[in-house]
Order: structure tokens, then C-alpha cells, then sequence
């Protein structure tokens, strides 16, 4: 009777102890899963103590330059970004934003909240490639000392709108004033409305030129069959732009008898912006493009960023100025909600 006893008050203890334990541990599992402990890099500072190992997200990344692809902790790779995407020399808040949206961008694409994807390498949530999708080089030099640091501040934070990771598009500079997505890409997003952008004067290529001769763009239009240049005909009747948006941002382009967009117009001939005027030179066959910003100038302007942070501005403010109607939040709980509705 006694050993039934001791062995009913046993099952009980048993119980109640993991009705009182399991959860808490649970919980920690969840949180651990998602955001481990950082990488042993962000550990350089502590004198080079080990890091414990890290088992939450990792993100497929697609290194172009090695044409392999890579399974790169979360934290490390947006400290990659920011190494890659900006100046080391930009002012602390400014990097602390720029990492927030490199974070944001990445889970946007990933595989963790049901993203595209890269669309160049379908294997990867993202590769290294700016044009594609974000630069990334290894945070490993001493150089990147402050890319790492922004990773740190700002550890788990990304960008949302209405409880959703947002594409949280940036670029260099955007003369003076960012563009609504849809005159650049092909669709509207209620965050990513253009605002001023003050402060930006300073930048390498707030403004810029660059002189072409119709062979040049001649070679450049190469494969498109429905483009034709005439040598002997005047290059100021030849290319004329039809439509700017408010902020002066070419929107179509006629080269003789066929229109194209600004933003194409702008990558086959390698220009900085599609803000731009154009000075013809009939007497040598020169066009001379005279550019505004650096950039696709939808998102995030790097320079405003800037400004705004020598103003005084938190990288909280820089964000939700270039961003409209965010907020700033932790990834795990968006996504902890998007695995829970998957289940």
C-alpha cells in the first residue's frame, strides 16, 4: 500500500513539475531556434572568448563572386550588408538603420516568411549581388568594425507594415527627393512613397555627368533589334525624353521611333539616376547626361540617412521618415505568428 502511495505521489511530483517547467522551456526552445547566440565574430570585442554555437536563422545566401552558396547567420549577414551597402565612416545611427533594412529586405525574400526568394538563384533566399539583391562581403577585417557593431545595436529588429516584414528598398542618394516605387518598379506599396531628402549635397554624386558619343550608345543598345542609331543624322533628334515624374525622375524615353522606360534607358547606358537632363552636341555626335543622386531612389536614402543622424535623429526616426507607416519590431514575433499560421 505504501509503495502505491509513493509511487501515486511520484507520478504527481513528476506532473505538476512539468506542467511548471515545460512551458518556460518551450519557450526559450522557440526563442532559441530563431535568434541563437551570435556568431563568434560579434564576440571579437570580448578579447576573443568563445561564442556559444548558434542555431537560429540562418539565411541561404548565393555568393556570386564564388559562384557557391552559403548558409550565413542572420546577424552575420546583415552585418555583411552594411559592410558592403555603406560607408564605414557614416555616423553610428545611420548604420543602425541601414542594418535594420538590410535585416528586413533579407527576411522580406526569405524562406522564412514565405518570400520570393532570389530570383536569380532559386536555391537561395538571397545572393550577394546588388543589383539583385543585397552586397554582402564578410564581416571578418577590422575595417568593419562598425557594420558589426550596427548588427549588434539593432539585433533582431526589423522594419514591418501591418505586422509584415517590408521591402525595405535603399540606395546611395536620392538628390533631394525619394520616388514613389511604382514610377520605378512595377508595383505600388503603401510604405515606400517618396519624401524630401535634405542634407544630401555632400555625397560623391549628388550631382554628376557623363559625356557619350553615339557609337557608344550605339554599342550599348546592341541587342535590342527595335533601336537604331543613325550616324549621320542629328543625335539631339534622335532620343528625346516624353515624361518625368514630379520628382524629375525620367519616366519615358524615345530613342527614334521606339519609347522605353527611364529605369532601362538608365541600365543599358550605366547612368546614376534616372534623374536626369540630357545636353546635345549635334557638330561631334555627344550627348552629355547630367545626373541628380546615386540610385534607384526608391526606400532608404544612405545620404538623408545621414543627415538626418548628424541632425540627431535615431535610426528609429531615420526609418519610419523614409519608410511610411512602419513600425519597428523584433523578427521572432512576426515570425513565430507566420510559423503558427503555417501549422
Amino acid at each position: 500500500m505504501k509503495k502505491s502511495l509513493y509511487a501515486v505521489l511520484s507520478l504527481m511530483v513528476v506532473v505538476l513539475l512539468s506542467a511548471f517547467f515545460l512551458p518556460e522551456h518551450a519557450g526559450e526552445q522557440t526563442e532559441k531556434r530563431f535568434f541563437g547566440a551570435l556568431p563568434s565574430l560579434f564576440y571579437m570585442e570580448n578579447g576573443g572568448e568563445e561564442a556559444p554555437e548558434n542555431d537560429g536563422i540562418t539565411l541561404d545566401v548565393y555568393l556570386t563572386e564564388e559562384g557557391k552558396l552559403r548558409s550565413i547567420p542572420l546577424e552575420e549577414y546583415t552585418a555583411g550588408v552594411v559592410a558592403a551597402e555603406t560607408p564605414m565612416n557614416y555616423h553610428a545611427e545611420a548604420l543602425n538603420a541601414q542594418a535594420v533594412a538590410a535585416r528586413s529586405y533579407a527576411l522580406y525574400k526569405s524562406k522564412w516568411y514565405s518570400g520570393e526568394g532570389c530570383l536569380s538563384h532559386p536555391e537561395a533566399d538571397v545572393c550577394s549581388s546588388p543589383g539583385c539583391c543585397q552586397g554582402y562581403v564578410p564581416p571578418d577585417d577590422d575595417i568593419y568594425k562598425n557594420a558589426i557593431k550596427a548588427a549588434k545595436d539593432t539585433e533582431n529588429l526589423i522594419v514591418t507594415f501591418r505586422n509584415h516584414p517590408i521591402r525595405a528598398l535603399y540606395h546611395a542618394c536620392s538628390g533631394g527627393h525619394t520616388e514613389n516605387a511604382e514610377n520605378v518598379f512595377s508595383e505600388a506599396l503603401a510604405y515606400l512613397r517618396g519624401v524630401p531628402s535634405p542634407g544630401e549635397e555632400g555625397h560623391l554624386r549628388y550631382e554628376n555627368s557623363v559625356k557619350m558619343h553615339i557609337s557608344e550608345l550605339e554599342e550599348a543598345f546592341l541587342g535590342d533589334e527595335n533601336i537604331i542609331f543613325l550616324m549621320d543624322y542629328p543625335v539631339s533628334e534622335q532620343i528625346e525624353i516624353l515624361s518625368q515624374s514630379d520628382t524629375g525622375r525620367v519616366m519615358d524615353v524615345r530613342i527614334g521611333l521606339t519609347k522605353i522606360s527611364g529605369t532601362e534607358f538608365r541600365q543599358k547606358l550605366n547612368l546614376d539616376s534616372t534623374n536626369f537632363l540630357m545636353e546635345f552636341n549635334d557638330e561631334e555626335a555627344i550627348v552629355t547626361f547630367l545626373t541628380k543622386g546615386y540610385g534607384h531612389g526608391v526606400g532608404l536614402s544612405q545620404a538623408g540617412a545621414q543627415a538626418m543622424a548628424l541632425e540627431g535623429k535615431t535610426f528609429e526616426e531615420i526609418l519610419s521618415y523614409y519608410y511610411s507607416g512602419v513600425s519597428v519590431q523584433s523578427a521572432d514575433a512576426i515570425i513565430e505568428k507566420e510559423v503558427v499560421s503555417k501549422a
